[in-house]
């Protein structure tokens, strides 16, 4: 009998590329994966505002088509904040990953009570 590990992303940003925004952010996704028995990789936007359009992001564009083409069904998010401030991009990229199958699991949400996927 084969146990099958689910293979998660945690997606990190910084618009400074501070180590002091990035290390917290890795740390608290590696806690999660580990606690969930997640394999896990980690894609980095560095320099990226949560503000800015989603495209001009080669982090995120990454993960989705790694959502598109089935590899990915979770992905980690220390606060939906980084995925964007703009609430109707992320209402966009929560459908994007329901269309797929896929959850974004953030995790300000979880320590709060909040609902997730």
């Amino acid at each position: 009998m084969s146990i099958l590990i689910e293979h998660a992303v945690l997606h990190v940003r910084s618009a400074s590329h501070s180590k002091e925004s990035l290390d917290p952010q890795r740390v608290k996704g590696q806690n999660y994966a580990k606690q969930h028995s997640l394999q896990l990789s980690i894609i980095e936007d560095p320099h990226a505002s949560g503000i800015g359009l989603l495209e001009n992001r080669s982090g995120l564009r990454w993960l989705k088509h790694l959502v598109e083409v089935g590899l990915i069904k979770s992905i980690i998010v220390d606060s939906s904040y980084r995925i964007s401030r703009i609430t109707l991009d992320l209402f966009h990229f929560k459908l994007f990953l329901d269309n797929h199958g896929a959850k974004l699991i953030a995790l300000d949400l979880l320590d709060r009570g909040g609902l997730n996927g």
